[in-house]
């Protein structure tokens, strides 16, 4: 099992992280699936869509969409952190079936730890900046 916690501010993340990125490993399979995967540690950011759905950066064009369910999950669009959990590897893939991992984080309010299913992951094609 393997987990990796992303903090916002988010550009300062980006940055930071962005040259790390560039060595990760660029495989787009997980080791034994043959499917479309991407391994936690690759992470590089990550935005709230809506309330059950988070947005993944998982490389400098590898873009995810997962989608989440459990009690209180709809606060993750307040969350200023959350921590990804992927099973019974490292690598989370589109198409796996239900229980391939969870992110956690703490509600803004409570400060209690939420825990939430990874119910679909889909791929995402990665939104271009607007010219201005």
């Amino acid at each position: 099992m393997r987990m990796l916690t992303l903090a916002i501010p988010m550009p300062m993340l980006v940055l930071v992280l962005a040259g790390c990125a560039a060595q990760a490993p660029q495989t787009a399979r997980g080791p034994t699936s043959g499917g479309d995967c991407f391994n936690v540690s690759m992470v590089t950011g990550y935005s709230s869509v809506d309330r059950d759905t988070v947005r993944l950066d998982a490389g400098p064009s590898r873009t995810y969409e997962i989608d989440i369910s459990g009690p209180m999950c709809d606060q993750v669009d307040w969350t200023q952190r959350i921590a990804l959990e992927s099973r019974p590897g490292s690598w989370i893939c589109v198409g796996d079936k239900v229980g391939q991992g969870e992110i956690h984080f703490r509600d803004p309010a409570t400060r209690r730890r939420v825990s939430c299913y990874i119910d679909a992951v889909r791929r995402t094609a990665k939104a271009e900046p607007e010219a201005g």
